[in-house]
């Protein structure tokens, strides 16, 4: 049995075809190569569409905010239309409240966000107010409210251009809030 263990067995030779196509290693360089340049050329690709990604989801967050304040204005602005149409007929006693009223809707009239967005995002900013409509409606609301009662006409101006750009960014229908309207009802009774 030492015998059996101790003959050389003869080596064998396995011989194993190659499979058709390319060697390993070459689809491995190439695979590299073109994952390298695919991932080079898109971070490259990306440094310029960042910005415009940014400024995309900028300009809607902006015109969200400058929707939301216009509609919370407009509503205040439509309820002193509703007050302002008593004016001619009411008694002195009325119409000491009615431009007292008239003072608080111009108090609770807000342009916070839009100056912020106005002082420090101007490009966007006048980008996203087409018209300059916004603008005009913010304008004439202070001079319409300066110049109450003796000129009342601008604040109808104001409400016309509020309504324009209520379609033009096609807001539903604004309601008028009716919490001044229901102070003044009160006062009347």
């Amino acid at each position: 049995m030492l015998l059996l263990l101790q003959a050389v067995i003869p080596p064998i030779h396995v011989t194993v075809q190659q499979p058709p196509g390319l060697p390993f290693w070459e689809t491995t360089v190439i695979s590299a190569v073109v994952g390298t340049f695919f991932g080079i050329s898109s971070s490259v690709a990306m440094e310029f569409v960042k910005p415009e990604i940014a400024r995309r989801l900028l300009r809607k967050t902006i015109l969200k905010n400058l929707d939301q304040e216009f509609r919370e204005n407009y509503a205040a602005l439509l309820d002193a239309v509703e007050i302002m149409r008593d004016y001619d007929t009411a008694s002195e006693d009325l119409k000491a409240g009615i431009e007292m009223a008239m003072a608080e809707i111009r108090r609770c009239i807000t342009k916070e966000r839009y100056t912020h967005y106005k002082d420090r995002e101007k490009a966007l900013f006048f980008e996203a107010d087409e018209g300059y409509r916004l603008g005009k409606f913010y304008v004439l609301l202070d001079r319409a409210f300066q110049a109450f009662p003796r000129n009342r006409e601008l604040i109808l101006v104001a409400v016309g251009f509020g309504k324009d750009h209520a379609e033009m960014r096609g807001m539903p229908a604004i309601e008028p809030l009716g919490i001044f309207a229901k102070a003044l009802r009160a006062l009347k009774a």
